[in-house]
């Protein structure tokens, strides 16, 4: 279980970026001799967040471990 958790927020990582409009796609079908490549990079707010949501995850999994001690 405790792998899932980890685990759980890895895969739109890995998930390559695709065009999201039409537009977006035509600009890159235009450049056929240039390749785009766009690269995924969080700013610091975006990494505060996913910090503070991953430890508010934690926190949640061991509220719910202490709740099953005190039941059994």
């Amino acid at each position: 279980m405790e792998k899932f958790l980890l685990n759980r927020g890895n895969n739109q990582n890995n998930a390559e970026p695709q065009p999201s409009t039409s537009k977006e796609r035509s600009e890159s079908e235009d450049n056929q001799g240039e390749k785009e490549v766009s690269v995924n990079v969080k700013t610091s707010r975006e990494r505060q967040t996913t910090s503070k949501t991953k430890r508010k995850r934690v926190s949640a999994v061991w509220d719910y471990f202490k709740y099953l001690a005190i039941e059994n």
